[in-house]
């Protein structure tokens, strides 16, 4: 993974605009712990956050729990679906 994220903000002090590079942080032992510094913190965040598309289909944060429960979920399709493979 040699992909490097560029991520910055204001309120990071001495980290400010420095650059996330996976291979500092990724598969090499380190230790994760709540003190991380603030590019990695931003840099996790943003590999687990939600796509703003699939936001929409979840229910509001602040529905009571027995609305949440009444949620109608998609019907479920178990048809096999063929699709031919390019070579």
């Amino acid at each position: 993974m040699s992909e490097t994220l560029s991520v910055s903000d204001s309120d990071d002090g001495d980290f400010q605009n420095q650059t996330f590079i996976p291979s500092e942080w990724i598969g090499i032992g380190k230790v994760y712990t709540k003190e991380l510094p603030g590019h990695v913190q931003r840099a996790k965040n943003t590999a687990i956050a939600v796509p703003s598309t699939f936001l929409s289909l979840l229910p509001d944060n602040e529905l009571p729990v027995l609305q949440f429960l009444a949620v109608p979920l998609p019907e479920e399709d178990f048809s096999i679906k063929m699709v031919a493979i390019e070579e």
